[in-house]
């Protein structure tokens, strides 16, 4: 889908979303090049937080791209930079207020053990 296509059908969302809900706060969407060029098409040259929605000037609409990658990003650099490298996070799958630790070195280790293997577990992982 070309950005112009994509820009017409974002349109036409937050049109709906205005007639159903009264309102658009963001639109989130991954660092694709196409849609880098429907958020220009949105803002012009200047991309403001927030941005005047293009449908409605006197709301505000927020653009973000790729959540994911930035939240993980911002784990692993403050998780790299604590003194013991661990990592606490909640027990999602047991008790409440429990909370279970991991180390960094922990992924180092299986990417060491598995850099050298043809058929690997975690396959996303890179030297960095």
């Amino acid at each position: 889908m070309y950005s112009t296509q994509l820009y017409n059908n974002y349109n036409l969302k937050i049109w709906i979303c205005f007639k159903v809900a009264d309102r658009v706060l963001i639109i989130i969407t991954d660092n694709n090049r196409v849609n880098q060029a429907m958020f220009v098409k949105f803002c012009g040259d200047n991309l403001l937080f927030p941005n005047p929605c293009p449908l409605y000037p006197d709301d505000k609409i927020f653009f973000m791209y790729d959540p994911v990658y930035i939240f993980c990003k911002n784990v692993k650099n403050n998780w790299m930079n604590e003194v013991d490298n661990v990592f606490e996070y909640p027990d999602f799958l047991g008790a409440k207020n429990k909370l279970q630790v991991t180390k960094y070195r922990s992924i180092e280790n299986q990417y060491e053990s598995e850099k050298n293997i043809t058929t690997q577990q975690a396959t996303k992982l890179a030297e960095s």
